[in-house]
């Protein structure tokens, strides 16, 4: 009988906690990413700008509300079908902050410029 048991009985659960967790952890990195992205790249940008601060200061503002408001919806929607198609959604999300920061980027760049 002892030797069945070669370690803690708390190892079990615990590495059946630590499975389902795991790959949440990568969610929630990704996702945080994809949410923090773009107002980083428009503080960035608001930062290298020539531009007098408080003109660029109103427009930052406005991009900023724009680009987290439809981050978040668009997030929303996501985690969603995270429930419906787990495997591919990590692969999506991947892909999707990376598509979304490059856009970002292009887009309040183009509209500080401007």
């Amino acid at each position: 009988m002892r030797a069945l048991v070669k370690e803690p009985l708390f190892y079990v659960p615990l590495t059946l906690v630590m499975a389902e967790i795991r790959p949440w952890i990568g969610l929630l990195f990704l996702t945080l990413l994809l949410l923090a992205g773009p107002p980083l790249l428009a503080l960035y940008i608001y930062r290298q700008s020539p531009q007098p601060e408080e003109k660029l200061g109103e427009r930052y503002l406005r991009i900023l509300r724009k680009e987290v408001s439809l981050l978040g919806a668009g997030l929303l929607v996501f985690l969603l079908l995270i429930r419906i198609f787990y495997p591919l959604a990590t692969l999506l999300l991947a892909a999707a902050s990376v598509v979304v920061l490059v856009l970002a980027y292009k887009r309040i760049s183009r509209k500080a410029d401007s």
